[in-house]
Formats: C-alpha cells, structure tokens, sequence
C-alpha cells in the first residue's frame, strides 16, 4: 500500500511540477525577434512586406520593407501583445500607419492595420 501511495504520489509531483514548467517554458520562448513575412489583406488585395523586429525588453524597433521601400518602425511587443507604428513620405505629407495584434499559440502574429486609409487585417509568419 505505501509503495502503490509513493508511486502515485511521484507521478502526480511529476504532473504538477510539469506543467508550470512547460507553460513558463512556452511563455519565456515567446519572441518577436527576426525577420517575418507579413501579408496584409486590402482593398486591392494582399500586399505582402517583410519585417525585421528587434527588443529590448518590451520596446521593439526594426524596419518593414516593401516594394515602396524601408521604413524604420517602433513599438511594444509585452504578454504577446504587440503594437508598433511606421510613418511613411507620401506627396500629401507623412502619414502614420500602426499595426496591434498578438502572438497566436503557434508562434505566429495577427492583428489589425490602422492608417489614413481605413483598417485592414495582418497576419506575420517567420521567414524559415
């Protein structure tokens, strides 16, 4: 009977120390740093863009880059939230473009672009 209680309460310290370890362990991987393929769905279609994110702590600055050329963003990227904006030339004068969305458990991102233009949806994917 002791041996059969020993046993059983080994794999349920092993069950329950697992899993905050695990979670901890999902959490503290979570990182936005590197180059990603972002699509964003228009009006006119999708426009696809890279972006390359580095933190430092919750702050993320990088650049996206499309066929119009670089532009340098800056952000937050905290409890896989993220928020950063670009301000891009046009012949009207700067315009400011944010981006919000969230890690999804598979690693990825989506969110919601917000410009001059109206909103449009994103997904972002890690270039492999």
């Amino acid at each position: 009977m002791k041996i059969r209680f020993a046993f059983a309460a080994a794999l349920l310290s092993i069950a329950v120390a697992g899993a905050p370890v695990s979670a901890y362990a999902a959490q503290a991987t979570k990182s936005v740093d590197g180059k990603w393929t972002m699509d964003v769905q228009t009006d006119q279609g999708s426009m696809v863009v890279g972006v390359d994110f580095k933190s430092d702590g919750k702050k993320i600055t990088g650049t996206i880059s499309s066929p119009q050329g670089d532009a340098p963003l800056v952000g937050e990227f905290e409890d896989g939230k993220i928020a950063f904006g670009i301000s891009i030339d046009s012949p009207e004068g700067a315009m400011a473009i944010g981006f919000a969305g969230a890690m999804n458990d598979d690693g990825t991102l989506a969110g919601t672009l917000t410009g001059p233009f109206g909103d449009a949806p994103w997904t972002a994917a890690r270039v492999k």
